[in-house]
């Protein structure tokens, strides 16, 4: 049973907290927007991409057509082909290439074709085996041969600004200081342009991880380089980190020194001036040399929480957190070279920009089990002794520390708290706003109440700004007068990190925020900003409607805010059929949250495991896999009922 005073507050958060405008939604009204239709078969989990005016995605030949499409006339049916669609004039061309990667700058298209699956010799060698890079625009409507890559890594290419960067496979042996690292850009579209190391006597041949905010992490691989490239007395670690501004065009490759696990290992680069990042990675103990880099010893004292002490980690099996200011590391590297940090981590690396002189604060999440025996969020003095205490290793913990090479971090155990492990694709914690965001776990902290309500959930949302100071808490307020707690299961950002995305949790306060079905076990979509007068609290502007659990899809395009959403939950019959049992996606104006619109139904997997999948890139169009089958339509006009197929409308 809610109090009284529960439910004047949970009224403050319904009227404040959603901005809503009603509380009756829009109700089943049909979309505005004119649904088209591609013409081929797709997999459910095909690669999609809405760039700009662009729509492209790799379609199935073996489900185009009636008895299946050989659309790059190698003999068979097995490939996945380029088609992209210009969503402004609504004309699509099949690219009829066996495709893997695509990318999309401005009206440029990138594929990453490999030759053997293409039964064509792209670069001219006399050989189909190799993996290449090919252009394709409207302007010339032709696929033009731009490179051949290098085949390591994950991915072979990677977008930063109007630019497209690739490691090549060179026809010509390189001479130092060159690298395979080459660009492309808008007004030179085919022409690379080779990229130089900061090593002045060899030469390089990095892979490409990822870009953030501009700067380009990249990998070195010892075996190809034939050299020990981090120090730790072998030529065998595949994975040495090393960056590139791409702002500059004549900026250098630059070695880190340290290893990384893979090519896939969490990396963060915040921008803080021209030129300059506050950059985190995670360094592998066993491939730098077997090195025990969490040992307290090497550490000033204080470094770890009172709590650890005695409990150290003796193992070499762990990432490691390190940073560096990218524009003093790369102007003297030996001067300022990356700092260990001690903290242990997976999954993410965070950045904050400081202020008040602070150099700023990198964070990771730390498995307790990968830092000795300790439990990190014991705190047995702040409880009632009849109550349970967190004595587990068992937990997530946020940890972060200010980059500067004497900093200690944080070990108040009000500080370390026990994450959720949440949706969306940000592991429950984010930098956003240059502050801490993070879902917590009552249940899995024995014994404490961050809402002051005496029952545990498992997913209550808390704002740090870590600017503040040593004595810095959480605060999960999110109201600068009467109380307003927030429990969210999934949050994400898009692309660009200017929204963050989060469910609200009607089981908190045990009132329905969707105002359809009457129960409590919904979750309403909401974006975030931060309070103009508070810096850590966060308004929740959202429609009243449920959405999907675990698998919201709040994205912003244009003016219009998407979301899934299950019939079921919402109680409504949202595409006017006889049930309730599809999964739909909506709209809503963002100056109008309370008129919810229906969009089109979202294929959804029987077993609940895949996601209902929605693309946006822009404001110019979406775009969603359809079920045949479910639909009883031919989409793709090629004869059966039985494909998914793309499906896309402008905004």
């Amino acid at each position: 049973m809610v109090s009284s005073l529960k439910r004047s507050r949970l009224s403050a958060l319904l009227s404040t907290l959603l901005l809503l405008a009603g509380c009756g939604g829009g109700g089943g009204g049909s979309s505005k927007f004119s649904l088209r239709n591609t013409r081929q078969g797709v997999s459910n989990e095909t690669l999609v991409m809405v760039e700009g005016r662009w729509l492209a995605y790799l379609a199935s030949e073996a489900t185009s057509g009636r008895n299946g499409t050989d659309y790059n006339g190698d003999g068979d049916f097995s490939d996945s082909i380029a088609v992209v669609v210009d969503m402004r004039g609504g004309r699509q061309r099949e690219l009829d290439v066996a495709t893997s990667e695509i990318e999309i700058i401005g009206d440029e298209i990138y594929l990453v074709v490999a030759e053997d699956q293409d039964g064509f010799d792209w670069d001219l060698d006399g050989v189909q085996d190799d993996l290449v890079l090919l252009h394709w625009s409207r302007q010339n409507n032709a696929l033009t041969f731009v490179a051949s890559l290098n085949p390591n890594g994950r991915a072979h290419m990677v977008d930063a600004g109007d630019r497209l960067y690739f490691s090549e496979s060179p026809v010509v042996p390189l001479a130092a200081p060159d690298t395979t690292l080459n660009f492309v850009t808008q007004a030179a579209p085919t022409t690379p342009m080779r990229v130089q190391s900061a090593d002045l006597a060899n030469t390089l041949s990095p892979g490409v991880i990822a870009e953030d905010e501009g700067l380009l992490f990249l990998f070195q691989d010892e075996t190809v380089e034939g050299r020990d490239l981090n120090g730790d007395g072998d030529s065998l670690d595949g994975f040495v980190l090393a960056l590139l501004d791409t702002t500059n065009p004549a900026d250098l490759v630059r070695s880190v020194g340290l290893a990384i696990e893979s090519d896939d290992t969490p990396v963060r680069a915040r921008a803080t001036a021209a030129s300059d990042w506050l950059v985190g990675f995670l360094v592998n103990e066993a491939a730098q040399g077997d090195a025990n880099l969490n040992d307290p010893a090497l550490f000033a004292p204080g470094w770890q929480p009172s709590q650890c002490l005695g409990l150290a980690d003796t193992d070499t099996f762990d990432n490691v957190l390190h940073f560096l200011h990218f524009a003093a590391w790369s102007l003297n590297p030996g001067l300022n070279p990356p700092v260990n940090s001690g903290l242990v981590g997976e999954d993410r690396v965070l950045a904050v920009r400081g202020t008040g002189g602070s150099p700023g604060y990198v964070a990771t999440i730390s498995a307790e089990d990968d830092e000795g025996t300790c439990s990190l969020n014991l705190d047995a003095a702040d409880f009632d002794p009849l109550l349970e205490v967190d004595e587990d290793q068992d937990d997530r913990i946020l940890r972060w520390i200010e980059a500067s090479p004497a900093a200690v971090p944080p070990g108040d155990t009000k500080q370390l708290i026990a994450l959720s492990i949440a949706g969306g694709n940000l592991s429950g914690v984010t930098d956003f706003g240059d502050r801490f965001v993070c879902l917590f776990d009552e249940f899995a902290d024995a014994g404490r109440d961050y809402n002051d309500d005496d029952f545990d959930y498992r997913y209550v949302l808390g704002v740090m700004d870590p600017n503040v100071g040593p004595n810095v808490r959480w605060n999960f307020d999110m109201s600068a007068g009467v109380d307003r707690f927030v429990a969210s299961n999934w949050m994400q950002e898009d692309r660009e990190r200017g929204y963050l995305f989060l469910t609200v949790q009607e089981n908190l306060h045990q009132e329905p925020l969707n105002f359809g079905d009457g129960d409590t076990d919904d979750s309403v979509p909401a974006f975030a900003t931060f309070d103009p007068v508070d810096s850590v609290t966060l308004d929740l502007p959202g429609p009243p409607v449920a959405t999907q659990f675990l698998n919201a899809g709040i994205a912003i395009a244009g003016d219009w805010l998407f979301f899934r959403t299950p019939e079921s939950s919402d109680n409504r019959r949202w595409n006017s059929d006889r049930d309730f049992a599809d999964t739909v996606l909506l709209r809503a104006r963002l100056d109008k949250l309370d008129d919810v619109k229906f969009v089109t139904t979202l294929e959804n997997n029987p077993d609940g495991l895949r996601p209902a999948r929605f693309f946006v890139g822009g404001d110019i169009g979406v775009a969603y896999i359809a079920n045949e089958v479910r639909d009883r339509r031919d989409y793709n006009q090629d004869g059966d009922r039985l494909d998914f197929v793309i499906r896309w409308f402008r905004i």
